[in-house]
């Protein structure tokens, strides 16, 4: 197998790390930036879904690249363990928000019109 060198480990790595942000060291994070401007508490959800689909890329990318080139073995270990912390962050933040979001439509559907002929008969 061919081992790469850093700039293409880098280029390889890029594109899930942009995603996800924190776990290459990012100065920003698109992903998550994109939930936390979502035009629903629905959008939002759905945004850190993806922020989770990316970060568990990015993951998987560490550790095929960590196997396969011993010179960036501790790097991308260390890059790895704040992926492993911030999966769990992240998973509860979509727990929460779908528990929120039920109970609001649990409580909208107890609201009744009083003045609804369907609901009063």
């Amino acid at each position: 197998m061919d081992f790469m060198d850093k700039r293409d480990l880098k280029k390889t790595l890029k594109q899930p790390a942009i995603n996800t942000g924190r776990p290459m060291k990012l100065p920003f994070n698109a992903n998550y930036y994109s939930a936390c401007r979502g035009k629903s508490k629905a959008d939002f959800i759905n945004k850190l879904k993806m922020v989770e689909e990316e970060l568990d890329a990015t993951m998987f990318f560490y550790e095929m690249w960590a196997e396969n080139n011993e010179q960036f073995k501790t790097e991308l270990a260390e890059f790895h363990k704040e992926a492993i912390e911030l999966l769990p962050v992240i998973v509860a933040s979509i727990n929460t928000a779908n528990n929120n979001l039920l109970k609001e439509n649990t409580l909208k559907s107890k609201i009744r019109n009083s003045k609804s002929k369907l609901e009063n008969g």
